[in-house]
């Protein structure tokens, strides 16, 4: 899964072990939406790099120009 978000963002993402990722993230943004600044437990996993791949760059350059 991490290697597929890397590869579609063109950007390198690393996993967080963390138990319920996404209600953590919420309560995150939750609390900085309030003013509080909340710095979860980091248990970082390997760095995912993307890989080069001529469709999706094809695909982006068609988006970013409408084409669909």
């Amino acid at each position: 899964m991490q290697q597929t978000l890397a590869d579609v963002l063109g950007r390198p993402v690393r996993h967080l072990r963390l138990r319920s990722a996404s209600a953590v993230g919420a309560a995150v943004l939750a609390a900085r939406g309030v003013g509080v600044d909340v710095v979860p437990p980091r248990r970082p996993g390997p760095l995912v790099e993307p890989r080069a791949d001529a469709r999706l760059d094809e695909a982006q350059r068609r988006w970013a120009a409408g084409g669909g």
